[in-house]
């Protein structure tokens, strides 16, 4: 039986650095990584020894990368960016997984949210608004779940790890006869992503989020962003979790 584990990480580079150093100590066959799969020509150039910032910047002029929405993930995944050469020379197969089409409506989600951060910063929060806009995001995630699963079946070795994996990936891919691992590394904690959570379960196992939920984690949220303005993201998600005593894998 083909084997996955998920290494479940968060959004920053200190995230990503438990990964590198997870990856750097054990075996495994192919790296499976969440970004979209019209990357994969940044991770096999890196792989082979080319200049990063020489690709990004290419990548850039074909409007493959979009700036700003792609700017911090360019930057919390340097970390995995240049371990690229050390796994390649380990003979690991590394391939992007993200559904494209998926990942480019993410950009309008982003702008959405942006708005409506606005608006409840003013105090003017609609949690119908805020619930509808979730569950966009999780049912894109559960449309493109088949897409991304078929798409590492035809990839996978003996061993596999897959970056931060959702939980209906995996179940796809345990439907597909794959045997599952997770390691937690990190624990998502942003307000959004607890709401993204609340709405995935009332969707699927009919658990209910109440209004006064919904408000209560956008309230959060806007404390979180507010934490932005003055701090880089790293340091306003450890701050985040210090203030809301959630503990550090």
């Amino acid at each position: 039986m083909q084997k996955i584990i998920d290494l479940i990480s968060i959004e920053t580079k200190r995230s990503k650095e438990k990964v590198i150093k997870w990856l750097r100590g054990n075996s495994f066959n192919v790296l499976f990584i969440d970004l979209p799969i019209n990357w994969q020509t940044l991770l096999d150039n890196v792989m082979r020894g080319i200049d990063l910032n020489y690709v990004i910047e290419n990548m850039k002029s074909k409007d493959i990368i979009k700036e700003p929405y792609d700017t911090h993930t360019l930057k919390v995944y340097q970390p995995i960016f240049k371990v690229l050469p050390f796994l390649h020379k380990a003979g690991v197969k590394v391939f992007c997984y993200r559904d494209e089409l998926s990942y480019k409506a993410s950009y309008e989600l982003i702008n959405e949210i942006l708005i409506m951060t606005l608006h409840a910063r003013l105090g003017k929060i609609n949690p119908e608004k805020w619930k509808e806009l979730i569950k966009e995001d999780v049912r894109l995630s559960l449309e493109s779940c088949k897409k991304e699963g078929e798409y590492i079946i035809m990839r996978i070795d003996k061993v596999n790890v897959c970056l931060d994996a959702s939980e209906d990936l995996l179940k796809y891919l345990k439907n597909a006869g794959c045997e599952i691992e997770r390691v937690e590394l990190d624990q998502a904690c942003k307000p959004l992503d607890i709401l993204r959570r609340k709405i995935r379960d009332e969707i699927l196992y009919g658990i209910k989020v109440s209004n006064e939920e919904v408000i209560k984690l956008v309230e959060d949220h806007v404390k979180f962003t507010e934490l932005l303005l003055i701090n880089d993201f790293d340091n306003a998600y450890e701050i985040w979790r210090k203030l809301n005593k959630l503990s550090t894998l």
